[in-house]
């Protein structure tokens, strides 16, 4: 029988940072931004033409993808992991009896009688999981596409715009 490490059975089941649905949500929305600035990268160095003009969007696009990420992910989940233990912090030493998240079987519930875990279990509540992994799968191809499409119209209008220049260039030479 798993014995409690503290008086509240809440405190074993804080789930890592990135189980949190909070971080899940805002990875998705940031890792278009970090493909979209994998392919800029990557079709800038086979053009001589695009490198010059590109690399001065870099440190911005990289500025604005770390700031998402940080604001979007991990911020919100931090001030709600703060104000849970601090939750948990006054809440009384003594907690009522009741079925909780058994910390060693997980998918179970157990019973806590305000003392110990006792053998008594009961089937875990059902999550709402595929609906929430869905959205996300909706969002990150919702915005995948949207980035991807943006970066490709920039990058053709810089190519457009380098090409104008040096044919401009190529005309004025034959000039003379």
């Amino acid at each position: 029988m798993a014995q409690p490490v503290n008086d509240d059975p809440n405190r074993l089941y804080e789930q890592p940072l990135w189980a949190d649905l909070w971080f899940i949500v805002g990875f998705v929305l940031v890792v278009p931004d970090v493909l979209v600035f994998v392919l800029m990268l990557v079709k800038s160095s086979f053009s001589v033409e695009l490198t010059g003009h590109a690399i001065g969007g870099y440190p911005f696009f990289l500025g604005r993808t770390v700031t998402l990420a940080f604001l979007g992910s991990v911020l919100p989940v931090l001030i709600r992991r703060s104000s849970r233990r601090e939750r948990l912090r006054l809440r009384p030493a003594r907690i009522e009896p009741g079925f909780y998240q058994d910390p060693v079987h997980k998918g179970v519930q157990r019973l806590w009688d305000g003392q110990e875990w006792t053998t008594e279990v009961k089937a875990g509540r059902r999550k709402d999981v595929p609906r929430m992994v869905f959205m996300a799968g909706v969002f990150f191809v919702v915005s995948l596409l949207l980035g991807l499409g943006a970066s490709t119209k920039a990058l053709n209008e810089a190519q457009t715009l380098q090409g104008g220049a040096a044919a401009m260039a190529g005309v004025t030479f034959f000039r003379g």
